[in-house]
């Protein structure tokens, strides 16, 4: 079994809960100008970032366990290029609405 669908899943759930603590992990929102910074929803938009990292990761470990215990090992790269992407496309739909 390859654990490097296991680790990631686990570095991006803990990246979930780190970015509701810490808004500032939140790619260019660290940047902004604090008029900008006020305009946006913070703590729906890092609610919004860490249910979906966490999702991400979830899929991740869980899709892999899954297909290796089904025997379908070698839809796993399908599996994952399918999936990061429908995830991140999803959240940014999402966070549009925070801003």
């Amino acid at each position: 079994m390859d654990f490097n669908y296991l680790i990631i899943g686990g570095v991006l759930i803990v990246l979930g809960f780190l970015v509701k603590r810490y808004p500032n992990l939140i790619a260019g929102y660290n940047t902004l100008p604090k008029k900008d910074k006020d305009k946006i929803n913070i703590k729906r938009l890092s609610s919004l970032m860490r249910n979906m990292l966490i999702i991400l990761g979830l899929l991740l470990a869980g899709g892999h366990c899954i297909l290796i215990w089904a025997g379908w090992e070698d839809a796993q790269n399908i599996f994952t290029t399918v999936i990061i992407p429908t995830i991140v496309i999803i959240t940014a739909i999402k966070a549009y609405k925070y801003f």
